[in-house]
Protein backbone atom coordinates (compact mmCIF):
# COMPACT_ATOMS: atom_id res chain seq x y z
CA UNK A 1 0.00 0.00 0.00
CA UNK A 2 2.92 2.36 0.69
CA UNK A 3 4.27 2.25 -2.67
CA UNK A 4 0.93 2.61 -4.44
CA UNK A 5 1.01 5.80 -1.87
CA UNK A 6 4.13 6.90 -3.52
CA UNK A 7 3.55 6.11 -7.08
CA UNK A 8 0.20 8.15 -7.37
CA UNK A 9 1.71 11.52 -6.09
CA UNK A 10 -1.02 13.30 -4.43
CA UNK A 11 -3.59 11.96 -7.23
CA UNK A 12 -5.43 10.12 -4.82
CA UNK A 13 -9.12 11.26 -6.51
CA UNK A 14 -7.77 10.06 -9.72
CA UNK A 15 -6.97 6.09 -7.66
CA UNK A 16 -10.54 6.47 -6.25
CA UNK A 17 -11.49 5.85 -10.28
CA UNK A 18 -8.41 4.02 -11.51
CA UNK A 19 -6.51 1.86 -9.82
CA UNK A 20 -2.93 2.10 -10.21
CA UNK A 21 -1.11 -0.56 -12.63
CA UNK A 22 -4.80 -0.57 -14.70
CA UNK A 23 -5.61 2.11 -17.19
CA UNK A 24 -2.45 3.82 -16.74
CA UNK A 25 -2.93 5.55 -20.50
CA UNK A 26 -5.88 7.24 -18.41
CA UNK A 27 -4.03 8.17 -15.66
CA UNK A 28 -1.24 9.51 -17.81
CA UNK A 29 -3.83 11.53 -19.99
CA UNK A 30 -5.32 13.23 -16.95
CA UNK A 31 -1.99 14.15 -15.79
CA UNK A 32 -1.20 15.54 -19.09
CA UNK A 33 -4.37 17.24 -19.10
CA UNK A 34 -4.14 19.31 -15.77
CA UNK A 35 -0.42 20.36 -16.42
CA UNK A 36 -1.51 21.51 -19.94
CA UNK A 37 -4.18 23.48 -18.10
CA UNK A 38 -1.38 24.86 -15.56
CA UNK A 39 -1.04 28.39 -16.63
CA UNK A 40 2.15 30.25 -17.08
CA UNK A 41 3.32 32.50 -14.62
CA UNK A 42 1.32 35.62 -14.86
CA UNK A 43 3.43 38.86 -15.55
CA UNK A 44 1.78 42.29 -15.51
CA UNK A 45 1.65 44.78 -17.99
CA UNK A 46 2.89 48.49 -17.36
CA UNK A 47 0.28 50.51 -16.01
CA UNK A 48 -2.03 47.73 -15.21
CA UNK A 49 -3.25 47.27 -11.44
CA UNK A 50 -4.70 44.39 -10.44
CA UNK A 51 -6.42 42.78 -7.90
CA UNK A 52 -6.66 39.47 -7.41
CA UNK A 53 -9.87 37.20 -6.08
CA UNK A 54 -9.78 33.50 -4.76
CA UNK A 55 -13.36 32.43 -5.30
CA UNK A 56 -14.63 28.65 -4.53
CA UNK A 57 -14.01 25.67 -6.63
CA UNK A 58 -17.64 25.22 -6.34
CA UNK A 59 -20.17 27.11 -8.76
CA UNK A 60 -23.12 28.20 -6.52
CA UNK A 61 -23.46 30.82 -9.02
CA UNK A 62 -21.92 31.79 -12.29
CA UNK A 63 -18.55 33.29 -11.80
CA UNK A 64 -18.85 36.65 -11.89
CA UNK A 65 -21.21 36.85 -9.80
CA UNK A 66 -18.78 34.52 -7.26
CA UNK A 67 -16.01 37.34 -8.16
CA UNK A 68 -17.76 40.66 -7.80
CA UNK A 69 -19.40 40.59 -4.16
CA UNK A 70 -18.95 41.16 -0.24
CA UNK A 71 -15.07 41.32 -0.03
CA UNK A 72 -13.48 42.42 3.12
CA UNK A 73 -10.86 45.47 1.43
CA UNK A 74 -10.59 48.99 0.84
CA UNK A 75 -12.98 50.87 -1.06
CA UNK A 76 -10.28 53.95 -2.14
CA UNK A 77 -7.59 50.99 -2.69
CA UNK A 78 -10.09 48.62 -4.57
CA UNK A 79 -11.48 51.77 -6.47
CA UNK A 80 -7.78 51.98 -7.66
CA UNK A 81 -7.99 48.84 -10.16
CA UNK A 82 -8.58 48.47 -13.77
CA UNK A 83 -8.40 44.47 -13.40
CA UNK A 84 -10.05 42.15 -11.66
CA UNK A 85 -8.99 38.45 -11.81
CA UNK A 86 -10.69 35.56 -10.60
CA UNK A 87 -9.25 32.61 -9.67
CA UNK A 88 -9.42 29.47 -9.27
CA UNK A 89 -6.42 26.76 -7.77
CA UNK A 90 -4.13 29.20 -8.46
CA UNK A 91 -4.84 29.77 -12.30
CA UNK A 92 -6.82 33.31 -13.38
CA UNK A 93 -10.47 31.96 -15.09
CA UNK A 94 -11.74 35.26 -15.52
CA UNK A 95 -10.50 39.21 -16.39
CA UNK A 96 -13.25 42.05 -15.30
CA UNK A 97 -12.40 45.18 -15.57
CA UNK A 98 -14.27 46.99 -12.98
CA UNK A 99 -16.93 50.21 -13.89
CA UNK A 100 -17.85 51.40 -10.18
CA UNK A 101 -17.20 49.98 -6.58
CA UNK A 102 -19.44 50.00 -3.77
CA UNK A 103 -20.12 49.05 -0.16
CA UNK A 104 -22.96 46.55 -0.74
CA UNK A 105 -26.18 46.61 0.35
CA UNK A 106 -27.29 43.35 1.87
CA UNK A 107 -27.27 43.94 5.52
CA UNK A 108 -25.31 40.59 6.19
CA UNK A 109 -22.22 41.66 4.43
CA UNK A 110 -22.26 45.25 5.91
CA UNK A 111 -19.15 46.98 5.72
CA UNK A 112 -18.05 44.59 2.93
CA UNK A 113 -17.42 45.96 -1.35
CA UNK A 114 -18.58 44.77 -4.64
CA UNK A 115 -17.72 46.02 -7.78
CA UNK A 116 -20.25 46.35 -11.41
CA UNK A 117 -17.95 45.69 -14.54
CA UNK A 118 -17.76 43.67 -17.87
CA UNK A 119 -15.59 40.95 -18.80
CA UNK A 120 -12.35 41.70 -20.36
CA UNK A 121 -12.49 39.86 -23.71
CA UNK A 122 -9.19 38.63 -25.28
CA UNK A 123 -7.57 39.36 -21.66
CA UNK A 124 -3.37 38.49 -21.53
CA UNK A 125 -4.26 37.13 -18.21
CA UNK A 126 -6.63 34.43 -18.57
CA UNK A 127 -5.21 30.80 -17.77
CA UNK A 128 -2.05 32.48 -16.08
CA UNK A 129 -0.55 31.29 -12.76
CA UNK A 130 -1.10 33.33 -9.78
CA UNK A 131 0.69 30.96 -7.11
CA UNK A 132 3.66 32.73 -6.78
CA UNK A 133 1.41 35.93 -5.58
CA UNK A 134 0.00 34.03 -3.22
CA UNK A 135 2.64 31.82 -1.31
CA UNK A 136 1.11 30.56 1.50
CA UNK A 137 -1.20 33.13 2.16
CA UNK A 138 -4.79 32.25 2.93
CA UNK A 139 -5.98 35.94 2.27
CA UNK A 140 -8.45 35.66 -0.60
CA UNK A 141 -7.32 39.09 -2.07
CA UNK A 142 -3.81 40.42 -3.75
CA UNK A 143 -2.93 43.62 -4.53
CA UNK A 144 -0.52 43.63 -7.59
CA UNK A 145 1.18 47.14 -9.09
CA UNK A 146 -0.98 48.72 -6.20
Amino acid sequence: MAQEKEKRGGWGRLHNYFQFGRNQKIVYLCKKIKSDKMGTELIPQDGDTIICLKVGKIDREDLYEMTRKYWKMSLQRASKANHVLAVVDGIVKEDYIPQDWKYTDNPKYEGRIEFVGNKCLNSPYVWKSVVSFYGKSQNPVKYINM
